[in-house]
């Protein structure tokens, strides 16, 4: 009798036992068909950092975005692909502005995607998400798992160092965080810096505070501009995977204003305005303080001088209002940024002559046009400067102010050049003023009048 019932109870368990295989069998075949439709349908771009696609690395307080494509044209509306949390809550793209999804369809296709986007992820946004899509009836769906890793800390946060000329300049690239990363220096090219750079600060400096030290020596303008590239690399052995960051300082060298010439010369006429141009070609960064002196006294704003200061341009300029006998001589344009050393610009004001007055006749008269011909006076003084360039300045007989203007280029060595005056109204009379310009000034003007042809 027990025998009988210890048999029942066998062929009993047996049979529970089979049901139960042959069901865990069909189930495994169904989850082995889901998954392979899901992996058919819904791909997930980038790919994770293991070979199963769908594990993710962040870095907390950084942005992270991954997309889920729907490959078939099946989905109609966005709303039949969405992402959800591990709890069946669904994200959308208005709730939330720190995580929320952006639909759209890929170009050229209608395959649907969505991206799902954590704008300063965080350790508490770590774990499983679901990109899950409604097809004909039945759901198809992929997870992800996103693990948020600790931001970076450098020692050196800014992405910019300054640096004054002639200086050595200390590049910091050590870095913390967990687990603790290793770190490399390297230039913009990837070449490896430390065994040129990577030299002691001195002698008694603790080697573990230098290692991940370089060391420019004797700052150039040459190295302005310069980038150093600070990587920090992490092995996660929970995942048994990598990742680094790299951190980018650019070299922003400071030297100070520089002139195209040490020392210039110019030129001014007694009893006239003059302006001394004191112009920097190169400084960084930009100065900010312009004054000029004449023997060492500093010159400001008064009823003699005016100081006008274009920092855009880099120069300014020292208005002499009315220049006397006293006015000619030295001056000393002193310029300062935020290098230690101030610049200096000399400036040797000198005296000269204007140009004497340039005589014009008429060469030919058109209707719509007067060709004339401009002759240079004779110099009459060795102070007197050679001619820049001719104005020409015309008026109809019933104008005012001569409202039309020109400049000619005065060419070396020839005394006289032939002009013709185009667009005038034929059978007009004209006014015409012509003056001559030199580095002191601008002579006294020679007038003429002259008409265009008549119909007649």
């Amino acid at each position: 009798m027990a025998a009988s019932k210890f048999i029942g109870f066998f062929l009993l368990s047996f049979l529970i036992y089979s049901i139960d295989a042959k069901l865990s069998a069909k189930q495994q075949s169904e989850d082995a068909e889901n998954s392979a439709e899901a992996e058919k349908y819904i791909t997930f771009t980038p790919r994770g950092i293991k070979s199963d696609g769908y594990t993710y690395l962040a870095r907390a307080k950084r942005k992270f975005r991954v997309e889920c494509q729907f490959n078939s044209d099946d989905l109609h509306s966005f709303h039949d692909l969405k992402w959800t949390t591990k709890n069946g809550i669904v994200i959308d793209g208005y709730s939330s502005t720190s995580r929320f999804t952006v639909a759209m369809r890929k170009k050229n296709s209608h395959h649907i995607k969505k991206s799902l986007v954590f704008t300063h992820i965080e350790k508490r946004d770590e774990g499983v998400y679901t990109c899950e899509a409604q097809l004909q009836g039945r759901t198809v769906q992929r997870q992800i798992r996103i693990h948020v890793a600790e931001p970076i800390e450098w020692s050196m946060p800014k992405s910019k160092v300054n640096a004054q000329i002639g200086e050595d300049l200390v590049v910091d690239c050590d870095a913390t965080a967990n687990p603790e990363p290793s770190i490399y220096i390297m230039d913009d090219q990837g070449r490896d810096m430390t065994e040129k750079y990577g030299q002691k600060i001195d002698d008694d400096s603790n080697e573990d505070d230098d290692e991940h030290k370089i060391t420019i020596q004797g700052i150039t303008k040459l190295d302005h501009g310069r980038k150093i590239i600070c990587s920090a690399n992490q092995f996660f052995e929970d995942l048994q995977a990598t990742d680094s960051e790299d951190h980018e300082i650019t070299v922003d060298v400071w030297y100070p204003p520089e002139f195209e010439e040490p020392e210039i010369s110019q030129y001014a006429i007694e009893g006239r305005p003059v302006h001394l141009l004191c112009n920097v070609s190169d400084a960084n960064p930009a100065p900010t303080i312009y004054r000029f002196f004449q023997a060492n006294k500093e010159l400001r704003d008064d009823r003699d001088y005016e100081i006008k200061i274009d920092e855009n341009s880099m120069s300014a300029s020292l208005l002499i209002k009315n220049v006397q006998d006293n006015d000619f001589g030295s001056y000393r344009c002193e310029v300062g940024n935020m290098v230690k050393a101030r610049s200096n610009l000399l400036i040797s004001l000198k005296e000269a002559q204007p140009p004497h007055p340039v005589h014009s006749d008429v060469i030919e008269q058109k209707k719509h046009a007067i060709i004339l011909r401009i002759t240079q006076g004779k110099k009459e003084d060795e102070n007197e400067l050679p001619v820049i360039r001719y104005i020409v300045q015309y008026q109809r007989a019933e104008e005012d102010n001569y409202p039309r203007r020109y400049e000619i280029a005065a060419k070396p060595n020839e005394n006289s050049i032939v002009y013709e005056v185009p667009g005038l109204i034929q059978g007009m009379d004209y006014s015409f003023q012509f003056m001559a310009e030199s580095a002191a000034g601008i002579s006294e003007s020679f007038n003429l009048t002259a008409s265009t042809l008549d119909e007649s």
